[in-house]
């Protein structure tokens, strides 16, 4: 199997296995989305294989496409790639055009800030580390109703 063929997950679990392999979790922004991964042993570690688990709820509220999911060729690493795509266009959405159908630099801005946002958002909710307002916001709705007040 070419690197072309080989799944992004697993790809990326090797990567993290070989290159971050002194961070026990973490995550790694990617083009439009982002790797949620661990060096803990997954193939051998049941409270590993329920920690993935844990991160996988932790994140539907977010309404995220399924991620890859992929096991190092060793077995230690483990990683989840999530494309974060679908949040691009939903915040789009949330910005009406001006009268004529345009949309202003500052609309633009406001639209670059609120993806910005919310990427980091699901990136610490990714790694346990929100606080509990965000936990609390456990619903993309509210997030997006707290986004469209700003």
């Amino acid at each position: 199997m070419t690197d072309s063929e080989t799944p992004a997950a697993t790809i990326a679990a090797n990567y993290v296995g070989k290159f971050h392999m002194t961070q026990h979790r973490g995550v790694l922004p990617v083009d439009d989305g982002m790797i949620v991964f661990g060096n803990d042993g997954y193939s051998n570690d049941e409270r590993s294989q329920r920690e993935v688990s844990m991160v996988r709820d932790r994140l539907k509220p977010f309404e995220l496409s399924e991620p890859e999911f992929a096991v190092s060729d060793d077995g230690y690493s483990w990683a989840l790639v999530y494309s974060l795509s679908s949040i691009d266009v939903k915040i789009s959405k949330s910005i009406a055009p001006s009268d004529d159908g345009t949309y202003t630099k500052e609309d633009m801005d406001e639209v670059q800030a609120k993806i910005a946002s919310l990427k980091l958002i699901i990136m610490a909710a990714a790694m346990g580390t929100t606080d509990d307002a965000w936990q609390d916001a456990n619903d993309l709705k509210k997030l997006d109703e707290h986004l469209n007040d700003e």
